[in-house]
């Protein structure tokens, strides 16, 4: 016993980090996220005898539990508040069909970024539902593969390419909206 919480303790220092900041950025709130971060950790002490390196590596594995206790702690504490742009300032990009996007026009769009970009980028995440925002960071950010991202998830990998193509435009459009608002003040 005191071997397998030895192995435990050597591979949470070597990942702990990655999923304390996938907390983080998830959980503003220092206190809520440390709260989270504890929960998660507690987690995976009591679930390791039962972590399956055939299913996942290690660390998608500790992103699975972290993933589910962020969910958790939203969905139970009723934090999902979101600040809306009004239909005023920003219009309704599904009705606005001139911004019909190719994903050559969404990959260059989103690979040359500007400082200004970066900004729009961060708000338009900001306005996705909490599901869509994990599923772009744990992509782009974390860099979890589709396979990793369905155990995470339990999502289809088909799912979630065509979750990833379909987000990609959609904050691709709300930048080009933003940006125009911008450059109309």
């Amino acid at each position: 016993m005191e071997q397998r919480e030895e192995q435990f303790m050597q591979l949470v220092e070597l990942h702990a980090a990655d999923v304390i900041r996938f907390i983080a950025s998830l959980i503003p709130q220092r206190e809520d996220a440390e709260d989270v971060a504890q929960d998660v950790f507690l987690a995976l002490y009591q679930g390791f005898e039962r972590y399956d390196a055939k299913q996942s590596s290690l660390k998608t594995w500790m992103f699975r539990i972290a993933y589910h206790k962020v969910l958790h702690h939203h969905r139970y504490r009723n934090r999902m508040q979101f600040i809306r742009l009004s239909e005023d300032e920003i219009p309704n990009i599904s009705e606005d069909a001139s911004l019909d996007i190719s994903d050559e026009t969404v990959d260059a769009f989103l690979h040359e970024p500007t400082t200004d970009r970066e900004a729009f980028l961060v708000d338009a995440l900001s306005h996705l539902p909490e599901d869509d925002r994990l599923l772009i960071l744990l992509y782009y950010r974390e860099d979890k593969s589709i396979r990793d991202i369905s155990y995470i998830t339990d999502r289809s990998e088909p799912y979630l390419i065509s979750r990833l193509q379909f987000l990609r435009k959609k904050l691709c459009k709300t930048i080009i909206k933003l940006e125009q608002h911008a450059n109309r003040l």
